[in-house]
């Protein structure tokens, strides 16, 4: 006697879901083990990406081959476990074979009780972490931060984009660069080395110089781009420079506007992986008693 009706559905379905999660694992395993292997990866990965030559310039001194190598490893990682599960889950749906689709149902098992431990300590410790959070970025502009538009200091280079990008200033607001010892408080206006006190990427800028920020070109910025470059060198203020305005909460605004997307695709990833684990469960009940 073969499988009952709603015992073959759980078989298909369980193998359509598991064949694209295998496909995608063994998807992102050939990019890792590509990237990992291939010398000339990050020139294809900077025409792939069509990286405005301002950066490249700029980010030409970091280790782009060591952040290659890392996000191949977790390339490797994390497509080798989503390739194995879905391995199992195939084979153990087509074979019908209890073993493996126990197995499947419980490394899927595992990963649903890991996110939602995470879930619930993230609600949980949201307020330390947001205080270890504020910290550590307030000392990297206490150590690190040179106030150069045109550096190739990664951290001065990552706070440089963000301020110009989301248009604010510090992590708080523009008081965290008065600790800033990496940086002598001076930057180049007009061909001329002057003392400030907060940083050029933290001036307001022009619809155009938004426009060159997002494409990459802050070396190729103008006093043009600034509303008013001279006050915010000079005298800055809140009309002519972002100092009131901390980055943390601009990108905490920024991922709350995207929070109900991201907790529907959450949502969504835990129902297939329950999903998942009702037809693993059912399947395998089903084989049971055939073979019994």
């Amino acid at each position: 006697m073969g499988l009952g009706c709603g015992a073959k559905c759980a078989k298909y379905i369980l193998f359509v879901f598991n064949i694209i999660f295998f496909l995608l694992g063994g998807a992102c395993l050939g990019v890792g083990i590509w990237v990992l292997l291939d010398s000339n990866a990050s020139n294809w990965i900077d025409k792939l990406l069509n990286i405005n030559s301002d950066v490249a310039g700029i980010t030409s001194s970091f280790d782009v081959a060591g952040l290659l190598k890392t996000g191949a490893y977790m390339l490797i990682a994390g497509g080798g476990a989503v390739f194995v599960i879905g391995f199992l889950g195939c084979c153990g749906a087509v074979k019908e074979w209890r073993p493996l689709l126990v197995l499947y149902a419980i490394l899927i098992g595992i990963i649903f009780i890991i996110e939602i431990t995470g879930g619930v300590l993230a609600v949980v410790f949201n307020g330390r972490v947001q205080t270890e959070v504020k910290t550590y970025l307030t000392g990297t502009i206490k150590d690190k931060f040179d106030g150069k538009l045109n550096t190739s200091e990664p951290i001065s280079l990552a706070w440089n984009y963000a301020m110009g990008e989301l248009q604010c200033c510090g992590v708080t607001n523009g008081s965290d660069f008065n600790n800033a010892s990496a940086w002598d408080k001076t930057v180049t206006y007009n061909g001329a080395s002057v003392t400030v006190t907060y940083p050029l990427s933290c001036c307001k800028l022009t619809d155009s110089g938004k426009t060159k920020y997002k494409n990459g070109q802050i070396g190729s910025l103008s006093n043009s781009d600034y509303v008013d470059i001279a006050n915010c060198v000079n005298s800055p203020s809140t009309t002519n420079a972002n100092i009131d305005i901390g980055c943390y909460d601009k990108v905490k605004d920024l991922v709350m506007s995207y929070s109900s997307i991201v907790l529907g695709i959450g949502i969504g990833i835990a129902v297939v992986q329950l999903l998942g684990i009702i037809f693993a469960c059912c399947l395998c009940r089903a084989i049971g008693k055939e073979e019994d």
